[in-house]
């Protein structure tokens, strides 16, 4: 069980482990395939007086294979799209020359093992050398008590080895999130629960070796994730030997559970990597100190390529809600390195000073908007000795940062002189920040603040990221945080040995002299900002309004020039034959418009480069405009080629927006959809009268205004079937039906399916646009948004309604498939929204799939009033 130190959780240690260290961690290879029997279980139509060696002769229930002895190399495969209520519990073990595997056999929908209530819907006790892959697994109740997806466990045999859980969707299991529920808490259950309990006296302790858990899908469930726990007899450094080697937790996808994402006990030289977490504990009740991920009592772990978002902070209490920890009984080097971290309300990392014998080490990692809604307050508690290098902190939403640099005082003292070397540190639109003095600090980057009186080797000024706090859902997404050319931190940094040889991207280490921050720069990173927009078959009206259906205003304007910006700021673009269109929005609390020179008020810059050429100096295709606040006839060009230029500004709930339109006549192109053209906007920002205080900007430089090459890439992109806003019924090409919620209910997770035209709003969906190519498809009686359920990356998964979480599982982009029709593809997985077996009757289910090209992956859109 997990101690408490001082009513409080023990706190986790995080571990980065060099990526040359985890390949040459020297896991075991896959025991051999021995040849055996396969076996086949149908719940319709099998018999267990079948002998169930064929798909024409399968058996029928769980309690028949439960009963059953196999071994080595036998597969046990239940028919796609059958379902079983209660639990499988086999007793057989495979051997080093095969598995036994539980599987699936059939296309179709996974089959489903549903526990109905029970402790566990599968449970494997004291067996080794079992697979169980390409299951849907799920253990609903009325009410909450101690409940796991899969158990495994071990009790007076020694090791176990060999268990591979792979591949499964596991979720809407009714465990407990209850930190203080008696006899047994939130740490007694998990989706997938791992733990060895004492045996008899005198008897050998269980421990586990090779137990990997890769590439499952768990999502919403009221209890923990994935959870290895062991035995109070095991517990100190002594036992090490006893705990569990090559332990694998790997490319999970972890979404919407009521406490902790990943908690890894009992480890020793545990890898953790390429694991994904949302929304830890948003579906809890009284968990309180949770973390996405992190390890106790465990020895020399690897945390690794992970991602961790929007960790839940439960109101009204003391909470940790992190998203790395490193807590009690710990030993050894724990490594966590290339992680990216965001929208944490607790922070990046704590850990509670009880790491013996080695210490955190934290590198390469990108954390962005993290907060310090902790018990501490800060964003980074750090009670271990620790060294931090060659990370990126990035915090552009006004909540600052705070270093917490000492344990509580009932704890076991301070720890001092923890290092923090090479590290980029970004602060900007206010917010606390504090680096204490306890620390070492050494030829690290500051932006936003002061930086502490003890660098004497500090770097100070703009990074002049690519595009920071550009990064959303997926890892894909931060390349905003490589190094442009010219920047303080390139070259900057100091060397360090034993430095894992690789960049956060992978680049090699190091590039003539180390620079500061999670990016090694290259010298061919100088990526631009990308954005379409789309023809509109409606004149803009140009009134600074925007208030057109045609408007996207879904780019952020957020790379910081000069200054310290606290405002926010969007824009968008359209087009049609005739006119060029850009509207920009600033959320600003204080607005002026008191100097001869525009920039220095509060006013945008439009930059052109219609024959996009990336020149270094302006020719006749390329235009700086610039509009201001409550300034509705004033107009700039940095030429004076304003003729037939259209402008308007307007203010707005806390800010203002404008619209321009510019003709192409004026630019000199004739517009084609496909065409691309340089475009930038910059947001200058007075929030005091006089010059102005700071300037934003969507992709370029400083320089824009005699040089293009940084511009942002615009594409004309040709009309869609969608208006923003609007209504449409969603019609499949294949069967001609239409997709709604099942019986029209509002239920988060309830399947999307098919079904005739019954003239319901719950048939309706609203298309919202995102900008960039995406939208988001809101149904119009219950307000829930379409999504591909638990952020699945697997062909097969369902498509349902749920609450707007604003991730990328609830984008869809559209692919045109010809005479009318779409596809609609998934921004999170990029398959396809699928009629699952190509279904012709109403009730028919709405899957993703991969692209094969058919009909039933195909839609038309109705609009309707």
């Amino acid at each position: 069980m997990l101690v408490e130190w001082n009513g409080r959780k023990a706190a986790l240690s995080l571990c980065m482990a060099l990526l040359l260290v985890f390949v040459s961690l020297g896991l075991p290879a896959k025991p051999a395939a021995a040849a055996g029997t396969t076996y086949y279980v149908d719940s319709v139509s099998g018999s267990d007086g079948n002998n169930g060696t064929s798909t024409g002769t399968p058996w029928k229930t769980l309690s028949k294979i439960n009963g059953q002895s196999f071994t080595a190399g036998d597969s046990i495969l239940f028919k796609a799209g059958s379902a079983w209520t209660g639990t499988l519990s086999p007793i057989s073990s495979g051997s080093s020359t095969g598995q036994i595997t539980f599987g699936k056999y059939g296309t179709g929908a996974d089959p489903i093992i549903n526990g109905g209530g029970a402790e566990e819907a599968i449970k494997l006790f004291n067996v080794q050398y079992v697979t169980v892959q390409n299951l849907e697994i799920t253990n609903d109740a009325a009410a909450v008590a101690k409940r796991h997806g899969i158990l495994v466990a071990g009790q007076g045999v020694g090791t176990l080895n060999s268990i591979y859980l792979n591949n499964l969707n596991i979720h809407n299991v009714k465990g407990i999130s209850d930190r203080d529920a008696s006899p047994e808490n939130m740490y007694y259950n998990a989706a997938i629960y791992i733990t060895v309990w004492d045996g008899a006296a005198g008897s050998t302790l269980s421990r586990f070796n090779d137990l990997r858990i890769e590439n499952n899908q768990i999502h919403d469930i009221s209890t923990i994730g994935i959870y290895s726990n062991g035995t109070g007899t095991q517990y100190n450094d002594s036992t090490a030997a006893t705990w569990y080697t090559n332990l694998k937790i790997s490319n999970n996808v972890i979404n919407r559970t009521g406490a902790d994402g990943i908690v890894v006990g009992y480890g020793n030289g545990a890898v953790i990597d390429h694991n994904t977490v949302y929304n830890a504990g948003v579906n809890g009740t009284n968990h309180r100190w949770i973390a996405a991920v992190w390890s106790w009592s465990s020895k020399d772990s690897t945390f690794q390529y992970n991602e961790v978002a929007r960790t839940h902070f439960q109101s009204g209490v003391d909470n940790d809600s992190m998203a790395f920890d490193t807590d009690l009984n710990t030993y050894g080097t724990h490594l966590y390195q290339y992680n990216y971290s965001h929208d944490n309300t607790g922070g990046f990392f704590m850990s509670t000073g009880n790491l013996q014998n080695g210490q955190d080490i934290v590198r390469y990692n990108i954390s962005q908007n993290d907060h310090h809604q902790h018990w501490s307050t800060a964003t980074i508690v750090d009670g271990n000795p620790a060294h931090f290098y060659n990370n990126t902190f990035y915090n552009g939403d006004g909540s600052g940062f705070v270093i917490h640099g000492n344990k509580i005082a009932s704890w076991d003292g301070d720890t001092l002189n923890n290092s923090y070397e090479n590290n980029i540190f970004f602060v900007s639109g206010g917010g606390t920040v504090s680096l204490p003095s306890v620390h070492q600090y050494d030829h690290n980057l500051y932006y936003g603040f002061t930086a502490p009186a003890g660098d004497t080797h500090a770097v100070t000024g703009n990074p002049l990221f690519v595009n920071g706090g550009s990064g959303g859902d997926g890892r894909s997404t931060v390349d905003g945080y490589k190094l442009q050319s010219g920047s303080p931190a390139i070259d900057s940094g100091k060397t360090i040995t034993g430095n894992g040889g690789l960049d956060f991207w992978g680049a090699a280490l190091y590039n003539g002299s180390p620079d500061i921050g999670a990016s090694e720069y290259t010298g061919s990173t100088t990526t631009s900002a990308s954005l379409s927009a789309a023809q509109t078959a409606t004149p803009m009206t140009i009134d600074g309004s925007l208030s057109e259906a045609s408007w996207s205003i879904a780019a952020n304007v957020a790379k910081t020039i000069s200054g310290v910006p606290n405002n926010t700021v969007k824009f968008g673009a359209a087009w049609d034959s005739t006119y060029l269109y850009v509207g920009v929005q600033a959320l600003d609390s204080a607005l002026y418009k008191d100097s001869t020179d525009m920039y220095n008020d509060d006013s945008f810059d439009i930059y052109v480069d219609a024959d996009h050429n990336k020149g270094t100096s302006y020719d006749s295709h390329d235009r700086q405009f610039a509009i201001r606040w409550n300034d509705s006839a004033g107009l700039f060009e940095r030429s004076g080629n304003t003729t037939g230029v259209l402008h308007a500004v307007a203010n707005i709930t806390g800010g203002f927006s404008g619209e321009i339109a510019i003709p192409w006549s004026n630019l000199g192109i004739t517009p084609a959809a496909g065409t691309v053209i340089g475009l930038d906007i910059a947001n200058n920002d007075d929030d005091d009268g006089g010059d102005r205080n700071s300037q934003l900007m969507w992709s370029g430089t400083g320089n824009n205004w005699t040089d293009t090459s940084a511009f942002g890439n615009l594409t004309l992109t040709a009309g869609g079937p969608l208006v923003n806003n609007a209504y449409y019924k969603i019609v499949n090409r294949q069967s001609g039906k239409i997709l709604g919620p099942e019986s029209g209910a509002s239920t988060d997770g309830t399947q999307v399916e098919q079904w005739s035209d019954l003239g319901s709003t719950y048939q309706q969906w609203q298309a919202i646009d995102l900008g960039g190519g995406y939208f988001k498809f809101k149904n119009r009686a219950n307000g829930k948004i379409m999504e591909i359920y638990g952020a699945s990356l697997a062909d097969g998964a369902s498509c349902a309604i749920y609450s707007d979480s604003g991730n990328w599982n609830q984008h869809w982009s559209l692919t045109s498939a010809g005479s009318g029709y779409y596809k609609l593809v998934n921004r999170q997985s990029g398959k396809l929204l699928d009629m699952s077996g190509v279904s012709l009757v109403d009730g028919g289910d709405a899957i993703q799939y991969y692209d094969n090209g058919g009909q039933n992956q195909q839609w038309s859109f109705v609009q309707v009033p």
